[in-house]
């Protein structure tokens, strides 16, 4: 029986031998390998390219956020170009210089604050995996929300956009067979609209206009690398004559005051009241934050305090404080029922409005059952019987990734957000 089959083998053999001569011949099995070998590398690095595009967008969106908030309008691509290394695999990959993008950056047209980026020439393509995708309704519905779009392309060792395809190049006869890829991202930026975080405490809107100088003057440069992030070496120096204390808010107390361009209004930091043993309370701006109307340090807030020294702090700002029983539904029309001069209020009855959210560098503080002294050299201390906390302002970037208010919507307390948009 099995010699019976040996010549069948025989000739089958002999049919695959020809079959695979014929593809040979035909170039099908080399259009095989350039489909699932170099259609897979450019693939790879289209990932890659995209991964640069989604980098830059992010980070030239907060430059200029950055830029806008320290009085200096750069938003300067090349500010952020090492990000598009930084995401291909060979370290390798460029800026796409395309008509209407010569620098592989624009800006939304007629909006402010985009240094000289060129402005954007269309709104986006959703058939050209090159072009951003169209604008979300979001950003469509808020044409004075302002964003930047970042073009990436392939680069390669000794200059030029195409990747080295050889199974390609044999079906086009040269380097015609050759290819590159490049992508597209969006991110927009602004101050936060209904941004949320679970924080123990906040400040008054007179300190931080107090101590900006209505916003114009920052602690510039915010701490980095180990702790306590100033004064080591690739450190920024010391804030030397910028350290602030703020005093603790006693709702209770008519003489404690912040004076600002001639108004005395209610000043200092308030604490509040928490929903949980892990001195922890959920803040929304524009909301209403309930206060807790000891001068005592809450008992889950003596653990937490000595994490937030030496670090930078998200703090919700209060403009205003209400005497109600209940929480208030929205913000009183009328003045005096929400008049930052009131500085007295009835015990549990007192509400804080957050207006915004600031950035503060937490020094040090001196509180009942809780003390550690100013980590700067020469730092401030309470006085006598004080309780409050030292530091300084900062302007940056929010952790989170809410919506975005337009531009106008109150103010921002030197803080924004940035959002991927396409």
């Amino acid at each position: 029986m099995l010699d019976r089959l040996a010549p069948g083998a025989d000739r089958e053999r002999g049919a695959t031998a020809t079959i695979v001569a014929i593809l040979l011949s035909g170039g099908v099995i080399m259009g095989m390998l350039a489909v699932s070998v170099d259609l897979g590398n450019l693939t790879y690095e289209r990932r890659q390219v995209q991964n640069g595009a989604d980098a830059t967008s992010m980070a030239l969106a907060a430059e200029c956020a950055g830029d806008k908030s320290l009085g200096q309008p750069a938003c300067d691509p090349d500010e952020v170009d090492d990000l598009l290394g930084a995401n291909s695999r060979d370290g390798l990959s460029q800026y796409d210089a395309r008509p209407g993008v010569p620098d592989g950056a624009c800006a939304r047209p007629g909006v402010a604050g985009t240094g000289s980026l060129s402005k954007c020439p269309s709104t986006g393509a959703i058939d050209d995996l090159g072009e951003c995708p169209p604008l979300p309704e979001w950003l469509t519905n808020q044409p004075a929300i302002p964003y930047v779009e970042t073009y990436a392309a392939t680069e390669v060792a000794g200059g030029g956009d195409k990747l080295f395809l050889p199974f390609s190049r044999v079906l086009a006869g040269g380097a015609s067979g050759d290819a590159g890829t490049s992508a597209c991202a969006r991110a927009a930026w602004g101050q936060p609209a209904n941004y949320s975080a679970t924080v123990p405490l906040t400040f008054s809107s007179c300190e931080w206009w107090s101590q900006t100088s209505n916003g114009t003057n920052y602690v510039e440069d915010g701490p980095s690398g180990a702790l306590p992030g100033y004064g080591g070496a690739d450190q920024p120096a010391w804030p030397t004559g910028r350290e602030v204390a703020i005093q603790l808010h006693d709702p209770g107390n008519e003489t404690e005051d912040c004076t600002w361009n001639g108004k005395d209004t209610a000043g200092g930091f308030g604490w509040l009241d928490e929903k949980s043993d892990d001195c922890q309370a959920e803040v929304t701006d524009n909301g209403w934050a309930h206060t807790d109307t000891g001068n005592n340090v809450p008992q889950p807030c003596k653990d937490v305090l000595p994490t937030l020294w030496k670090t930078v702090i998200e703090i919700p700002v209060f403009d205003c404080i209400v005497d109600s029983k209940d929480e208030p539904a929205s913000v009183p029309t009328d003045p005096a029922a929400c008049d930052p001069t009131q500085k007295q209020s009835s015990g549990n009855n007192t509400w804080y409005h957050i207006e915004g959210w600031a950035k503060f560098y937490v020094s040090g503080y001196t509180l009942p059952g809780a003390t550690e002294s100013s980590v700067m050299p020469g730092g401030l201390t309470c006085g006598s019987g004080g309780k409050c906390i030292t530091g300084w302002f900062l302007t940056g970037q929010l952790s989170g990734s809410p919506d975005i208010a337009p531009p106008g919507s109150g103010t921002d307390f030197g803080t924004y957000v940035v959002k991927p948009a396409g």
